[in-house]
């Protein structure tokens, strides 16, 4: 097994020293680079920054869209020191591929971001923009756009938040596609509604029926069937879209990679995994499993069961445990409450889930080579408990047996010595403490 090591968004401390850290990498099984959004920091660490090049606009005059504005300052050092870098990674084999390259994109157009033609093609020219100006990169990763997966009521206001997902400017397009808004929406609610009367009959009665359990459940609604259906052909129709731009507009041949929630959760969030095999060259699935923070596998469980136990006040946590199981078919035997989850992950969690996970991604794409999963570890993964340096090897472990045979760790400022011991051992020349050369930063940046 090999890996590729994620960057972010701080690039100022891997260019300054980038020599020493990829000899320190490579020995450690690394054999690609994820770096990104392009930005330069002004002060401090921060999402936000300049740009580390400036706009072409030739670029997007060939898409019709206005480029972006010019950086205030170009940092030409750093610009240079930034290409030395790339080049250097480049020399060395790696595959390197820029973390959402349209981040910086000019001005789309009004309407929702995955119907609007100005929007998609503001995106697109910068992702070109962006490619076209870092030659020795191979491609991009997109991070999403994707529906939401979670329904607590703390997420209302969250890209991630479930029953926000019809808004009236997807009126025009789910008529263009042929379904009808209102029953869509109409759906929508019934299931908001459904989820707050559920009883532990209806659930002793569906729960472990599998689809038609499912149905039953929720009310054989041809509407909700509906809803999802549009949810996932839209969001398709997005990408394929992206894949079509990048292959007219980018001067070259260049791999897109996008990044889903695991397989269980990736349906919900619209997407169709075998769709997605036509489509990018690189699946890159979200295995994270950690309690609370977000993202987890553990968290939104639990999230889930908290909800529906609030919702519907007659449900005990094994009974939001078996709807949740029956939704996403994570079945877990031995988690019978919330308090379960914080046990941690028993080696039936890696031998069951982990490789579920992991199988329903290799069968997906057809090619261990175009499957490469997020991981996140350590002490405060997304913000999440800590998910250990045994939990890390149990979980790699797992995922080759299954063949996967390449991984993503997010992201390197958090890399803790153990982990990275974990990671070398399994993936290259195993690494101990108190060794000159390379040390994990360890560092807690989310």
């Amino acid at each position: 097994m090999r890996f590729w090591m994620d960057v972010m968004r701080h690039l100022e401390p891997v260019m300054a020293d980038y020599e020493r850290l990829f000899d320190g990498w490579e020995a450690g099984g690394v054999d690609g680079l994820v770096l990104g959004p392009m930005n330069f920091q002004e002060t401090g660490p921060s999402f936000h920054g300049t740009a580390t090049f400036t706009p072409n606009p030739s670029v997007y005059a060939e898409l019709g869209v206005e480029p972006p504005a010019s950086p205030a300052q170009e940092y030409a050092d750093r610009r240079r020191l930034l290409e030395q870098m790339l080049t250097a990674a480049h020399e060395r084999g790696w595959t390197i591929l820029i973390f959402q390259a349209q981040s910086g994109a000019g001005t789309g157009g009004e309407g929702h971001h995955l119907v609007d033609a100005k929007s998609q093609a503001a995106t697109i020219a910068r992702m070109c923009d962006c490619l076209q100006h870092y030659p020795m990169v191979d491609g991009a990763i997109m991070d999403g756009p994707e529906w939401g997966y979670e329904i607590t009521p703390e997420h209302m206001d969250h890209r991630s938040y479930f029953f926000r997902d019809l808004p009236e400017t997807l009126a025009g397009k789910c008529a263009e596609m042929g379904y009808d808004y209102a029953a869509l929406v109409a759906a929508k609610d019934r299931l908001f509604q459904r989820l707050h009367s559920l009883t532990p009959r209806d659930v002793a009665v569906c729960a472990g029926g599998g689809l038609f359990g499912a149905l039953e459940l929720f009310g054989r609604d041809p509407d909700l069937v509906a809803w999802f259906r549009f949810r996932s052909e839209l969001l398709m129709a997005y990408f394929r879209g992206i894949r079509e731009g990048l292959d007219a507009h980018a001067g070259r041949k260049v791999k897109l990679g996008v990044g889903p929630r695991t397989p269980a959760f990736a349906p919900l969030c619209g997407y169709d995994l075998r769709a997605m095999a036509g489509i990018v060259d690189i699946l890159l699935p979200k295995h994270y499993f950690w309690h609370r923070g977000f993202d987890g596998l553990y968290g939104t469980v639990e999230r889930y069961v908290r909800t529906l136990t609030r919702w519907s006040p007659e449900l005990s946590d094994a009974d939001a445990l078996a709807v949740t199981a029956l939704l996403f078919g994570i079945e877990m035997p031995w988690v019978q409450s919330r308090r379960d989850l914080d046990a941690g992950f028993p080696p039936e969690f890696f031998e069951t889930i982990v490789k579920r996970e992991t199988r329903a991604a290799l069968a997906a794409m057809g090619d261990p080579e175009r499957v490469v999963p997020w991981v996140d570890a350590g002490r405060k993964p997304h913000d999440g408990d800590p998910f250990t340096a045994a939990d890390l090897r149990q979980t790699l472990e797992a995922a080759a047996e299954e063949g996967l045979t390449r991984f993503l760790y997010h992201h390197q400022e958090n890399l803790s010595p153990s982990e990275w011991a974990v990671m070398s051992d399994l993936c290259g020349q195993a690494w101990q403490d108190g060794e000159a050369g390379y040390q994990p930063p360890d560092e807690p940046v989310l």
